[in-house]
């Protein structure tokens, strides 16, 4: 069985106890519409490929909500779909229109800025011996205990 925008209805587990708390997207809705978009711009894909894709990355995102997301993205004018047959099957593939491009392109400077502020050069860990030696140098590097938000 497929949902509207093409994408095969299957429950993945959202077993991940930061990703599956975030269903409501507060904090990574944003990440997972750029990551598509991103995507959208370098080709037509599909719903089932962006999960798959999504999936890679860490967000454990059920079809029905991947859906959601790109029928929003194709009603702001971000992408457009179109059904292909593919094995006999109706898939929808989306590319990112121009306004999508356009807004690509300034979210890549803005994560850049963003990013630059966030993070520090990482210390070479291999020698580190992991474990919470890692976890601490890695705490001290990208956290310098001041906090911007006074």
């Amino acid at each position: 069985m497929f949902t509207p925008c093409g994408v095969r209805k299957v429950i993945v587990a959202e077993s991940d106890p930061i990703m599956g708390n975030m269903r409501d997207g507060l904090f990574f809705g944003d990440f997972v519409r750029l990551h598509i978009l991103y995507h959208a711009t370098k080709k037509p894909i599909s719903g089932l490929e962006i999960v798959a894709e999504l999936e890679r990355h860490g967000y454990r995102l059920r079809p029905g909500k991947v859906c959601s997301v790109l029928q929003a993205l194709e009603q702001s004018g971000y992408l457009t779909g179109r059904f292909v047959a593919v094995g006999g099957k109706r898939r929808k593939y989306y590319e990112a229109t121009g306004k999508g491009r356009q807004v690509m392109r300034v979210a890549k400077t803005r994560l850049h800025e963003l990013a630059a502020g966030l993070l520090k050069p990482l210390p070479d860990l291999s020698q580190s011996g992991g474990g919470n030696q890692s976890k601490r140098c890695l705490e001290e590097c990208c956290d310098s205990g001041e906090s911007d938000l006074q």
